[in-house]
């Protein structure tokens, strides 16, 4: 499970430079648009999500925690604008399954590569 979300959330990531499964600048609520730009912004936000990708690679429980935290604040920034309520549901359900991930990190001590 570890392995497959890692691999979705750097395609996620990725796509944030490409556009190639959606627009993703139309999701950036203009009054949190901290760069004042909704490409740069989107750009920033994918390069965060494939960093903490990659940290869940090798520190599972800090970096699982880090990503709820990132899709916490996509939710926001969702519910914020006012629109993609079902998008923010699956931000949720992801924000959830991170939080699960860290704590079964701990159980099962998957911190590292193995």
């Amino acid at each position: 499970m570890k392995w497959v979300f890692v691999f979705i959330l750097i395609i996620g990531g990725l796509d944030k430079y490409t556009n190639y499964l959606t627009n993703w600048e139309k999701y950036i609520a203009p009054e949190l648009d901290f760069l004042n730009d909704p490409r740069k912004s989107s750009i920033a936000v994918g390069i965060l999500e494939v960093i903490t990708s990659i940290g869940l690679i090798f520190r599972t429980k800090i970096f699982a925690y880090l990503t709820a935290l990132c899709f916490s604040s996509i939710i926001l920034n969702l519910l914020f604008l006012g629109n993609y309520y079902d998008v923010a549901l699956t931000a949720f359900a992801l924000s959830s399954f991170a939080i699960a991930l860290a704590i079964l990190s701990d159980e099962c001590n998957i911190q590292t590569l193995s």
